[in-house]
C-alpha cells in the first residue's frame, strides 16, 4: 500500500473519528515528528529500492513473536480491505456533501490546538474545459480540481508542496499570498525575483515554515505570467493556536471577476495601443467557483459557448439553515475589479483584514471596496425580524471600467441556504449601493483594534513612490506601469543571480540598510497619480496605513499631506528579515513592480556606473549593428537645385492619383497599425502662459523671443511625435541615450538643451538618479510628473547662457539645427558652462532625404523635402546643413573640446531595410512623417510663400511616395562628442 494510500486512509479515519465521536487514533497519529520520520523512511525506501534482503532466521526463542506478527498482519490487511472497500462509498458521500454546497466550510476545530506538524502535498498543474458559469473555457487544475486545492493549516506549521508541471508549453510559480516567508524567500514564488518557473514537464518542491505568529486568511496563486486569472489559485487559511474552541461556522469564500476569453488573449488586447489604456472589463464573477451567466448576454462578436444555468441550479453557501453567527474569510481573487457585498437578512461586521489584523469597524449592512488579493474576515449575525431568504449580493465596482461590456451583469446573487431557492425562478431585488437606508462600510475607513507601543516616533528612512500608468510613443503607445517614472523589466538573469553592482543601469530598487541590533521604521508614501485604484501588495511583509490623504483640488504631485494630526490606527511590521521583496501592484494587467532590497548595513555595496561604450577606430559600434561603414563620409544630397513650384506637385498629385496601381503599397506595408494618432498620451504642461506662442495655419510654434525661433510646431500632436522620434533615435545609438563615456561617480550635473518634451532628460536621470538633471527649452511644454531628479527652465540657449562658468559634468544637445545661428559662439558657451574634463554630446541630423540606390530621384517630393529647409533657412539667417559642413566638430574644436569623436548612422523612412532594427526604426520614422508631415514643414514652406492648401498639396505627393514602398529613403544622423580638457593652459 502506497504512501498515498496511507494518507488517505488516515484522512478517512479522522473523518469517522469526528463523525462517531472515536478518540483511538489520536494515538496513531500523536507524534507527529515519529510520523513525519515514518513517511520519510517510506518515501526513501520506495526511492532507493533495495531488492537484496535477506530473510531474518526464525529461532525459537522469538518464534512467538513471529506468529503475533503475523495475526497482526492478517488482521491489519482484513482491516485495510475494509477501510480500502469504505473508501469507496465514503468519497462519494464526501463527495455528494461537498457538491451540496458552495462556500468552503473551515475546521478551526481540528487545528486549533493540535502542535504543529508537517503537511506534504502532491500538486500536478492541467488544463481542462469547464462551465463555471455556463461558459465553456480553458482553465488551470490542481489534480483535475478547478478551482485548485484548499489548505488548512495553524501557525508553525510546514509545508511540503511539490508541484508537477504537466503544461506542455507555460512555466509555473506558485505564491502563498500574505505569508511573509520569513528567512525562506527562495519559496515565494516571484518569477524574475526569488525564482525561476518550473519548467513544463518539470517538478519543484515548496518547502517552508508558516511563521509562528502568523495566522488568518491568506491565499496561493500562480505568479507566473496571467495564469492566475485564469484560475490557478487556491485557499489558504491559518488557524491560529489561541482560537477559541467554541467558533462561529467558519466558511471561505473566493469571489472575483471572471473573462470568458483566455487572460492571454485579454493581455494582449490590453497591451496593444488600440485599448487607449482601458482596463478590459470582465464578463461575468465566480464565487468559489461558481457563477451564473446570462447566455442572451453575450456578445456576438465574441461568440461563445454556453449553458444557461437556472437559478435553482444554484449550489447554496451553507448546508444547512442555521441561524447561528457565521464568520465568512472573504478573498478577492479577481485581477481588475473591486468589490462590496452584503447579506440579506443579516449585519456584518469586519473582524480581520490581511492575514489575521484585528480591526474594529460597526456593523453594517454592505462592505467594500475590496480589491484584488485583498481579504477581510466577517462577522455575520442574522437579523431576527427579516422574514425573506438570505442571499449574499455581491456588486462589482465599475472604477476601472474604462468602457461598457454588455456581457456583464455587476450585480449578483447568491443563495445562503437551500432554503432560498426552493420555489423560486427568480433572483432577488439587492440593495442598492446609494439606496436610502442602507449602511454601508468603506474597508479604507477600518480602525486597527490594537495599538503598536513600540513604534519608533519617526521613521528612519522614507521611500517616496509615484505610480501612473502611461501610454507613451517610445512604446508603442502600449499601457505600461510606471512607479517613478521607470517601469519594471524582467531580468534574464533573475535579479537574485546578479551582483548587487549590476541593479542599478535599468530598474529602480531602494535600499532598506537593516541591524540585528534593532528595529528600524521604514514609511513608504506611495502617490497613485492615475484616475482609478491600485492595490499595492508588498511580498516578505505586514505593513500598517499610517494615514491616507487626497486633496481634491490636486491629484498629481503633492496630493498627499504628511502634515496630519490624526494619531497612526497602528504601526508598521518591525520584522524585516535579509533579501528582496516585491512591491507589486495587485492588477494583472499594467502592473507595476518594484524590488525592495534590505541588505544588512556592513555589507552593502555602492552602485557601480554602467559601461561606457567603447569607441572603436573613432565611431563607436552600437549593440545593434545599424551604423553605415562609411562613417567619415557625409551622404548625398537628393537634389541641390531649387524647389518646384506649388503648381508641379498638384499636377503631380493629380497624375499618380489617377494611375496609381493595386499592390504598389510599401514593401512590408503594415508597419504598425496600432500607432494610431488619437492613441496619444498626453502631457500636463507646467502651465499655459509662460508664453505667447504664434499661430501659423492653425499649428503654434514658439514666439518670437530674441534670437530663438524653432521650425517645428510645438503643439500636443508634434510633441507626440517628438517622443516617437526620441525612441527611433535612442534604436540608432543600439538602446543608449549618450555614446559620451561618462562615469557615474563624476556626474553631478547635467543639462539637456533643448529638451522639447524632456523625455530624453526623464529617461537619463532614471539612469543616472545620483545626478541633477537640467532641461532647458523655449517651451514649458514638459510634463509635471518627473523623477525628484529633474527640473525644467525656461531659456534661449542663443543667448548667453546663465548658468555659471565650470557647472556641468555634461551637456546633451539634440535636433538644433536650423535654430542656432551661430554655432561657435553655441559651443563656446557649453564650454564655459562645462567644467574640466566634462562631456559635451551633441546629436543633429540632415534635412534631405537620402538614398544609396537611387530611389530618391531629385525632382520627387521626397527629394525636394530638403529643400525646403534649406531654402528656409536662408529667409531666417540659419543653416540646416549642419551634418554635411560638418558644423559640430568644427565649432567643437575652435572652441576648445579634445578627444572630439563621431558616430554616424541613418534614419530610415519606411520598412525597407534588411536590419531588423533599421526595419523597426523606419516603421516609426514613415508612421511619423505620415501622420503629420505637415507639422514638420509648415513653417519652412510658409517662410518661403506657400499657402496652406499649396503645402497641403505637397505633403499628399509625399505621403504617396513613403507609403509605396518604392523610395528607398533615409535621414543621415551624426553624433558628435568631445571632452573639456582636464586642465585648462594659462
Amino acid at each position: 500500500m502506497g504512501l498515498t494510500s496511507i494518507t488517505k486512509d488516515l484522512s478517512i479515519m479522522r473523518f469517522w473519528e469526528r463523525e462517531l465521536g472515536l478518540k483511538s487514533a489520536d494515538k496513531m497519529v500523536a507524534h507527529d515528528e515519529e510520523a513525519d520520520a515514518l513517511l520519510e523512511e517510506f518515501e526513501l525506501r520506495e526511492e532507493v529500492k533495495v531488492h537484496d534482503r535477506t530473510p531474518p532466521s526464525l529461532c525459537c526463542t522469538c518464534g512467538w513473536r513471529w506468529i503475533t506478527a503475523l495475526i497482526v498482519v492478517a488482521l491489519l490487511s482484513a482491516i485495510g480491505v475494509v477501510v480500502v472497500l469504505f473508501h469507496g462509498s465514503l468519497s462519494n458521500q464526501l463527495s455528494d456533501d461537498a457538491t451540496g454546497y458552495f462556500g468552503y466550510r473551515l475546521h478551526p476545530e481540528d487545528h486549533a490546538r493540535r502542535p504543529p506538524t508537517t503537511i506534504t502535498l502532491n500538486w500536478t498543474i492541467t488544463t481542462g474545459t469547464r462551465s463555471p458559469d455556463g461558459v465553456e473555457k480553458r482553465v488551470y487544475l490542481v489534480n483535475d480540481e478547478f478551482p485548485g486545492p484548499l489548505i488548512e493549516a495553524r501557525s508553525g506549521d510546514r509545508l511540503v508542496i511539490r508541484v508537477d508541471n504537466s503544461l506542455q508549453d507555460e512555466g509555473v510559480s506558485l505564491h502563498w499570498h500574505g505569508l511573509r516567508m520569513k528567512d525562506q524567500n527562495s519559496m515565494d514564488g516571484a518569477v524574475g525575483f526569488t525564482q525561476c518557473p518550473i519548467a513544463p514537464r518539470r517538478s519543484f518542491t515548496y518547502n517552508f515554515t508558516i511563521g509562528a505568529k502568523e495566522h488568518g486568511t491568506f491565499w496561493w496563486h500562480s505568479h507566473s505570467d496571467v495564469q492566475r486569472a485564469d484560475a490557478l489559485w487556491g485557499g489558504l487559511v491559518v488557524h491560529s493556536p489561541d482560537e477559541v474552541v467554541d467558533l462561529p461556522e467558519d466558511y471561505l469564500l473566493m469571489i472575483g471577476d471572471w473573462f470568458h476569453r483566455n487572460q492571454t488573449e485579454v493581455l494582449g488586447w490590453y497591451a496593444d495601443a488600440s485599448s487607449r489604456g482601458n482596463e478590459p472589463v470582465p464578463d461575468s464573477l465566480l464565487v468559489n467557483g461558481q457563477g451564473r451567466f446570462n447566455c442572451s448576454m453575450a456578445v456576438p462578436a465574441r461568440p461563445v459557448s454556453c449553458s444557461q444555468v437556472q437559478l435553482n441550479d444554484l449550489k447554496p453557501l451553507m448546508i444547512h439553515d442555521s441561524e447561528k453567527k457565521v464568520r465568512l474569510r472573504v478573498v478577492n481573487t479577481g485581477s481588475v475589479a473591486g468589490l462590496s457585498l452584503s447579506v440579506g437578512g443579516a449585519i456584518i461586521r469586519p473582524v480581520r483584514v490581511d492575514g489575521g489584523f484585528a480591526v474594529k469597524a460597526e456593523a453594517t449592512e454592505i462592505v467594500g471596496i475590496l480589491y484584488p488579493g485583498e481579504r477581510v474576515d466577517l462577522e455575520v449575525e442574522w437579523k431576527g425580524d427579516h422574514t425573506r431568504e438570505h442571499w449574499l449580493t455581491i456588486y462589482l465596482d465599475d472604477e476601472n471600467f474604462g468602457y461598457p461590456n454588455p456581457a456583464l451583469n455587476p450585480t449578483q446573487s447568491f443563495p445562503m441556504f437551500s432554503s432560498s431557492t426552493k420555489g423560486s425562478s427568480n433572483e432577488p431585488v439587492p440593495q442598492s449601493l446609494e439606496q436610502d437606508g442602507v449602511q454601508a462600510l468603506d474597508s479604507q475607513n477600518l480602525k486597527a483594534a490594537t495599538k503598536v507601543s513600540d513604534l519608533p516616533a519617526k521613521a528612519e528612512q522614507t521611500i517616496l513612490l509615484y505610480a501612473k500608468v502611461e501610454k507613451l510613443a517610445h512604446m508603442d503607445y502600449a499601457p505600461v506601469g510606471f512607479i517613478n517614472h521607470t517601469s519594471w523589466t524582467p531580468q534574464s538573469p533573475p535579479l537574485m543571480a546578479q551582483n548587487r553592482s549590476s541593479w542599478d543601469e535599468n530598474q529602480l530598487i531602494p535600499f532598506i540598510g537593516i541591524s540585528d541590533s534593532k528595529p528600524k521604521r521604514i514609511d513608504i508614501v506611495i502617490n497613485n497619480l492615475d484616475d482609478g485604484a491600485h492595490p499595492f501588495h508588498l511580498h516578505g511583509h505586514s505593513f500598517y496605513v499610517l494615514s491616507s490623504y487626497r486633496n481634491p483640488g490636486r491629484g498629481s504631485w503633492g496630493s498627499y499631506n504628511p502634515y496630519t494630526d490624526e494619531a497612526p490606527p497602528n504601526g508598521l511590521n518591525l520584522e524585516f528579515p535579509s533579501g528582496v521583496a516585491l512591491f507589486f501592484e495587485e492588477f494583472l494587467v499594467g502592473s507595476c513592480k518594484q524590488t525592495m532590497s534590505e541588505t544588512p548595513e556592513p555589507t552593502r555595496q555602492a552602485s557601480a556606473a554602467p559601461e561606457a561604450p567603447a569607441p572603436t577606430g573613432g565611431s563607436p559600434a552600437p549593440a545593434a549593428e545599424v551604423a553605415t561603414t562609411e562613417s567619415a563620409a557625409s551622404p548625398p544630397a537628393a537634389t541641390s537645385g531649387p524647389i518646384l513650384d506649388p503648381q508641379h506637385w498638384a499636377q503631380v498629385n493629380e497624375e499618380q492619383a489617377q494611375a496609381e496601381a493595386e499592390g504598389a503599397g510599401d514593401d512590408n506595408a503594415d508597419a504598425d497599425s496600432t500607432l494610431d494618432p488619437d492613441n496619444a498620451s498626453s502631457t500636463a504642461s507646467i502651465t499655459s502662459s509662460i508664453l505667447e506662442y504664434r499661430t501659423i495655419h492653425g499649428r503654434t510654434y514658439h514666439s518670437e523671443q530674441g534670437n530663438a525661433q524653432y521650425w517645428a510646431s510645438n503643439d500636443e500632436q508634434q510633441n507626440d511625435l517628438m517622443d516617437l522620434t526620441h525612441h527611433i533615435l535612442t534604436l540608432g545609438l543600439g538602446d543608449k541615450l549618450h555614446l559620451a563615456p561618462l562615469k557615474e561617480e563624476k556626474l553631478h550635473q547635467a543639462i539637456d538643451i533643448g529638451t522639447g518634451t524632456g523625455i530624453w532628460a526623464i529617461d537619463f536621470a532614471d539612469q543616472y538618479p545620483g545626478a541633477e538633471i537640467i532641461g532647458t527649452d523655449l517651451s514649458p511644454i514638459q510634463p509635471s510628473w518627473v523623477p525628484p531628479n529633474v527640473q525644467f527652465e525656461i531659456e534661449d540657449c542663443t543667448r548667453e547662457w546663465t548658468f555659471k562658468s565650470d557647472f556641468a559634468d555634461y551637456i546633451h544637445v539634440r535636433w538644433l539645427m536650423g535654430s542656432v545661428r551661430d554655432w561657435d559662439a553655441f559651443f563656446s558657451e557649453a564650454y564655459r558652462v562645462c567644467k574640466p574634463g566634462a562631456w559635451i554630446e551633441s546629436h543633429e541630423a540632415s534635412c534631405n532625404v537620402s538614398s544609396d540606390d537611387g530611389t530618391v530621384a531629385p525632382n520627387s517630393a521626397m527629394g525636394h523635402w530638403g529643400e525646403f529647409f534649406k531654402e528656409g533657412g536662408k529667409k531666417i539667417g540659419t543653416s540646416f546643413s549642419v551634418v554635411e559642413d560638418g558644423t559640430q566638430r568644427k565649432a567643437m574644436e575652435k572652441a576648445g573640446f579634445v578627444n572630439i569623436q563621431e558616430f554616424d548612422f541613418r534614419n530610415p523612412v519606411g520598412t525597407w531595410p534588411k536590419d531588423p532594427v533599421e526595419k523597426r526604426m523606419g516603421a516609426y520614422s514613415k508612421y511619423g512623417l505620415e501622420t503629420d508631415s505637415e507639422g514638420f514643414i509648415l513653417f519652412m514652406a510658409h517662410t518661403l510663400g506657400w499657402t496652406r492648401e499649396e503645402i497641403l498639396v505637397y505633403v499628399a505627393q509625399f505621403r504617396r511616395e513613403i507609403r509605396s514602398g518604392k523610395h528607398h529613403g533615409y535621414f543621415a544622423q551624426k553624433v558628435v562628442w568631445g571632452q573639456k580638457p582636464e586642465t585648462t593652459a594659462v
